[in-house]
């Protein structure tokens, strides 16, 4: 199932994984959600639909070609919040954006930290990747993908020359891509 199916699926007592999103989002700026018009009959007033009609794997292309040409944003940050991660912790969207202001960077992602080591498939089992192995003084992460922060310089988003990172719970990390993954999810939580 493509996330724009589970979208629209029920999820954990709300009619739809999206109300689920924006219900809990308790933010203080502008909220839009960048999707297919099938959406709009499901968004709150509140909130804003922009129209995507380009797929491509640039998401960020084009989120600057659809979503920041039609708001008219010029300087400031835009957040991206991924509804393939449901559980993020919506205060790590205002803190994305305050780190890429604070470390004056072009972005931040949310990430998770790895603390232990990393093995491998074998036709022996698994093994331990000794070049991989995680030392106490050695910090290693992996993008979470729930929160992305850029900045918008002129109507542009900057390009990633300097990206700083927002260590997220590992709750946050969980993702959703298919039916399989929303189904189990809650039948744990329920």
């Amino acid at each position: 199932f493509p996330t724009s199916t589970l979208t629209l699926e029920p999820f954990l007592g709300f009619s739809t994984l999206l109300e689920y999103e924006l219900n809990r989002l308790n933010i203080s700026c502008k909220i839009y959600v960048y999707g297919p018009e099938s959406l709009a009959d499901v968004l709150p007033s509140d909130v804003s639909l922009i129209k995507r009609t380009k797929f491509s794997n640039k998401q960020w292309q084009d989120i600057q070609d659809e979503a920041i040409q039609q708001i008219h944003f010029q300087n400031g940050y835009v957040c991206i919040k991924n509804i393939e991660y449901p559980f993020v912790n919506p205060k790590y969207i205002e803190a994305a954006i305050s780190a890429v202001h604070l470390f004056n960077a072009n972005s931040c992602i949310t990430v998770e930290e790895l603390k232990k080591d990393l093995y491998r498939s074998s036709n022996s089992g698994l093994i331990m990747e000794e070049k991989e192995k995680v030392k106490d003084n050695d910090r290693k992460y992996k993008r979470s993908g729930g929160i992305f922060a850029k900045r918008i310089i002129d109507g542009t988003i900057a390009k990633d020359n300097l990206t700083t990172s927002l260590p997220a719970d590992s709750i946050s990390a969980i993702r959703v891509t298919e039916m399989k993954d929303f189904m189990d999810l809650q039948g744990l939580i329920k």
